[in-house]
């Protein structure tokens, strides 16, 4: 789906372990929103220290993702699709390049790309998109929502199948 394609153009944006870092010229997307946990250099934890200053992208990827303030991220939890997100939204919505609700369809997508998960992560999913829709003041309905978390599924099984 089109969706898809966005989300797989950014959803690998940033990959903490082999940069050992953030991305090249991510800084004015991330340094508001994440912090290098000091204690835990090397094991490339981060802290969730700002939304951007209210920014709406942030604030979709938070809600998407079911990201809090204070909270750390690793790359084996998701630290690295979050941040992509991050990057993908602000950039998208900084450029007003598409809609709101293509925003959080796509930070869904790429949510769902996270590996290795053994708990119900699709009715999370499912949640959260519910709580963007009443926060972001979507229009979706209930199929609009589950063809998003069917999407999601979708480009998480393609990613993860070279595993």
């Amino acid at each position: 789906t089109p969706i898809q394609k966005i989300a797989t153009l950014f959803h690998d944006v940033a990959y903490y372990q082999v940069d050992n870092s953030p991305p090249p010229g991510s800084s004015r997307f991330l340094d508001d929103v994440l912090t290098l946990h000091k204690a835990e250099k090397k094991e490339h934890i981060y802290v969730v220290t700002g939304d951007g200053g209210g920014n709406k992208g942030v604030l979709i990827a938070m809600k998407t993702f079911c990201v809090k303030m204070g909270q750390k991220l690793d790359p084996s939890i998701g630290l690295n699709e979050f941040a992509s997100a991050v990057i993908g939204s602000r950039l998208l919505l900084e450029e007003e390049a598409v809609p709101l609700d293509i925003i959080v369809e796509m930070c869904a997508v790429i949510e769902g790309t996270i590996p290795f998960r053994k708990n119900q992560w699709t009715e999370r999913l499912y949640v959260n998109l519910l709580e963007a829709k009443k926060e972001f003041k979507l229009t979706w309905n209930a199929e609009q929502i589950e063809s998003v978390v069917k999407n999601s599924v979708e480009l998480a099984n393609r990613d993860v199948g070279d595993f």
